[in-house]
């Protein structure tokens, strides 16, 4: 998430897995590119309400309500698309 909030990068991959409580979205959401080692360190990820970061990157509110165990990547001409292979599955 780092690389979205502080890096100033367009989400380019998102997946909502189920809320862990009230406040919870579910939403998880990358930039796209970073490797495992990037995610695996704690410190690179944050929770975030997700509404500032749609305001940053409006592209993602219209998916902001998909169900729980979608994900979506952003291609190559910047559209979003359904990615198969949900993390959460």
């Amino acid at each position: 998430m780092d690389r979205i909030t502080v890096e100033g990068l367009r989400a380019g991959y998102l997946y909502r897995e189920a809320p862990r409580n009230a406040t919870d979205s579910g939403w998880h959401l990358f930039s796209g590119d970073e490797s495992q080692e990037y995610v695996d360190n704690p410190h690179n990820l944050a929770i975030y309400n997700v509404n500032p970061i749609a305001n940053c990157d409006p592209e993602i509110t219209p998916f902001l309500d998909k169900a729980i165990g979608t994900a979506w990547a952003r291609e190559e001409f910047g559209r979003f698309i359904k990615d198969l292979i949900c993390p959460i599955e």
